[in-house]
């Protein structure tokens, strides 16, 4: 009987003249044990997708497309937009479809709201979340998307910190605090190249403890440059975080899409 996967095997090995019925060799019990060795190895492996959750084929995929309901982190790659929470005073239309999550904003609706999806989040000091962001479009009336990090999911109440990506100002970036996801209380904005387009903006915002922020930004998702600096002037315990879509009445419905939405610490 083999013993893996509980421990490696050792089996014996006929030489050319060793013959079938010899004492330390029994040619049965040789193929019985290779045929429960090759049995272990594939209920460790896994069939494709499999669902045993031990199995390496169920681990590997989902470490490398995570569900949107199997963690914080999601790479939009299981067609189902489940796991987040709207904050929202308009309905945007949020579908999911080959590895990026699509976000389209109606045409006009309330002046100068953002609208969310967070998830529930226990902060801890360094706690960062990451996406990248692609609007497509052209700007208008104060268009923003970005990253979020909320004390609650109600719209009208509950409180809101961004760090943006702000097309409308030039192809630049914001950092922007809200009251019950409306009123503007504290706002800075940081230029880049004005007048140069972007393709894929790659923003990371986070949490440093003690009501401070930092926001990154980067052009592949690896190299980030510190814009904001350390920044604690508003006061606000964050217990959501997620992506953010901001406006003031579009004439047309604006779009953006993510790639993913990634988290950590450090």
């Amino acid at each position: 009987m083999a013993n893996y996967p509980t421990s490696l095997d050792t089996f014996p090995n006929p030489t050319a003249t060793t013959k079938e019925d010899a004492a330390t060799f029994y040619h049965d019990v040789g193929h019985s044990d290779l045929g429960d060795a090759v049995e272990g190895l594939e209920a460790k492996v896994g069939v494709d997708s499999s669902t045993v959750t031990s199995s390496l084929d169920y681990r590997m995929r989902n470490l490398e497309y995570p569900s949107a309901t199997g963690g914080e982190d999601d790479d939009f790659n299981d067609g189902s937009f489940t796991g987040w929470t709207a904050v929202e005073a308009v309905t945007l239309a949020v579908t999911e479809s080959r590895g990026r999550c699509s976000v389209v904003m109606p045409q006009g609706g309330a002046s100068s709201n953002f609208h969310a999806r967070v998830k529930a989040h226990t902060f801890a000091t360094n706690d960062w979340c990451e996406a990248s962001f692609r609007h497509i479009g052209r700007p208008q009336n104060y268009m923003m998307v970005g990253l979020v990090m909320s004390n609650g999911t109600a719209h009208g109440t509950s409180n809101a910190i961004h760090w943006l990506y702000y097309p409308t100002l030039g192809n630049a970036f914001r950092r922007q605090a809200n009251a019950g996801f409306t009123a503007d209380t504290s706002a800075a904005d940081y230029s880049f190249s004005t007048g140069a387009g972007f393709g894929e903006v790659y923003l990371r915002w986070r949490y440093e403890g003690a009501n401070t922020f930092r926001g990154y930004v980067s052009n592949d998702g690896i190299s980030w440059i510190d814009v904001t600096g350390a920044y604690s002037g508003y006061t606000l315990t964050p217990t959501h975080w997620g992506f953010s879509m901001g406006y003031a009445t579009p004439t047309y419905p604006q779009m953006m899409s993510l790639a993913y939405f990634r988290t950590g610490n450090g």
